[in-house]
């Protein structure tokens, strides 16, 4: 059994009404479609679709105080392989975006496009990214302070070690600290040599991890 609203399109002048179509369906199961085009339920327990307007789903929260959300997912489960709170694809346009997000404000206040916290299992990821390449338009920074302006392509704001690069065996990093005189530092973090090339060529200068300079 399931409960149907429906509506008639207008018709056309000195006709009939055109046939009536299904605009809400709920079934019993409590699965409610909002589209007239679709013939059956998916897998999902809210469906919604259109071919003309440009939001299938228009949620706003206009709360003025505290924190507002306009959608909020969760998915939890001892016996789910995956939870997703949020997923989404897009295919067959000139350019597609499977999540994207816009975020504006005042200045003096803080504005993300898209915000991600990951805590409590053994390997935590707030961003993953399984697959393709990672662009990054303007500046990126790790660490240090969020509202701090941002004065070059790439910030890493710690001491100790920052860039690192391995390819399983050797490896080097970049360091600033006091690992002896206080500075700035790159070079290898095992036990072998470290190059300098210049253009994309064999070695103009190696240091060994002993120390020789040649």
């Amino acid at each position: 059994d399931q409960i149907v609203f429906q509506v008639t399109p207008p018709g056309s002048s000195g006709s009939g009404l055109n046939p009536q179509l299904n605009a809400i369906t709920i079934n019993d199961m409590g699965q409610t479609v909002i589209s007239t085009n679709v013939s059956g339920f998916s897998s999902a327990r809210f469906f919604t679709e259109t071919n003309s307007e440009l939001y299938s789903s228009y949620i706003r929260n206009s709360t003025t105080t505290g924190t507002s959300y306009g959608m909020y997912g969760e998915a939890s489960g001892s016996g789910a392989a995956i939870a997703y709170g949020v997923t989404g694809s897009a295919s067959n346009a000139a350019t597609n975006y499977a999540l994207a997000g816009f975020a504006s404000s005042t200045a003096g206040s803080e504005a993300y496009g898209i915000y991600t916290n990951a805590a409590g299992a053994g390997a935590n990821w707030a961003a993953y990214f399984g697959g393709g390449n990672v662009f990054v338009q303007n500046k990126m920074r790790v660490g240090g302070s969020s509202v701090a302006a941002i004065n070059y392509p790439l910030e890493i704001s710690a001491s100790n070690y920052g860039l690192h690069q391995t390819d399983g065996t050797a490896q080097m990093a970049t360091y600033v600290g006091s690992g002896g005189i206080y500075g700035g530092s790159i070079g290898t973090i095992t036990a072998h040599p470290f190059f300098i090339f210049t253009n994309s060529g064999g070695a103009r200068m190696t240091v060994l991890a002993t120390g020789e300079v040649g």
